[in-house]
């Protein structure tokens, strides 16, 4: 099953959606202002309750002034 989550605010940079990426394989802190935590927060959680069976990556498209859009794979009935 995919979740997509989109808006249409200030939207981000390649160079911001990379440090977001980054944090996420890392688990590190993505700024010190607290922007991107939530969605690396989100990704481990689904990494811990999917496990394997998740789909590798979310995926972020974004562009400024123009907002972002997060999807992401997940398997029916939890991959069983």
């Amino acid at each position: 099953m995919r979740i997509s989550v989109q808006d249409d605010g200030p939207g981000m940079d390649q160079d911001r959606i990379n440090q977001i990426s980054e944090s996420m394989k890392t688990g590190s802190v993505a700024s010190t202002r607290g922007k991107g935590i939530a969605i690396s927060n989100v990704y481990k959680r689904l990494k811990l309750y999917y496990n394997e069976n998740l789909h590798p990556e979310l995926l972020i498209e974004s562009e400024p002034d123009k907002g972002t859009r997060i999807s992401f794979e997940i398997p029916i009935n939890g991959g069983n």
